[in-house]
């Protein structure tokens, strides 16, 4: 590695750990729970997905992507929040190395849609588009009972939690 990038990777790394401490509950997510937050991490990962196949120039293009990747990170630690959450004790490792599967299984079929789908617009279009599936889950989602207890719904949270041991029964 260049020596002359060495600062940039050193503060860029001081950073991402300061995010990952900051932002372990970030206010967002404490605020209006995890549910909307994956919701709207969802809805902006759509919009962002599908305004880049449109955009005229790199740099507007490598912005919104820029963007799209933050809301993507959110799809994704909310995800695992969520999941971590309503697993018992001894199977959290399993369901934490489980969950990454479609993640890593994605970056695999997107290199076969790249092979098979050769106009960038029809590509980024494609592969913005198959989040909708996401959408699906959001209406089958109940919200996290760590965050009504929190808030004060412990009565909710008890119903939820009666509902999750049912279906794993």
């Amino acid at each position: 590695m260049c020596l002359a990038y060495a600062p940039f990777f050193n503060t860029y790394r001081e950073y991402a750990y300061y995010q990952t401490v900051r932002n372990n509950e970030s206010d967002t997510i404490s605020r209006f729970g995890r549910r909307p937050t994956l919701l709207s991490a969802v809805l902006l990962e759509i919009f962002l997905g599908v305004m880049s196949s449109f955009l005229p120039d790199y740099w507007s293009f490598t912005i919104v992507r820029m963007f799209l990747g933050l809301s993507v990170g959110g799809i994704m630690v909310v995800g695992f929040v969520l999941i971590v959450e309503y697993v018992g004790g001894a199977y959290k490792d399993s369901i934490s190395a489980l969950f990454h599967i479609p993640f890593t299984l994605g970056h695999i079929l997107l290199a076969l849609f790249g092979f098979l789908i050769r106009d960038y617009v029809h590509f980024q279009l494609g592969i913005s588009l198959a989040t909708i599936v996401l959408l699906m889950y959001i209406c089958i989602l109940p919200e996290s009972p760590r965050w009504l207890m929190a808030t004060g719904k412990i009565l909710r949270a008890i119903k939820q939690m009666e509902r999750v041991a049912k279906m794993l029964v």
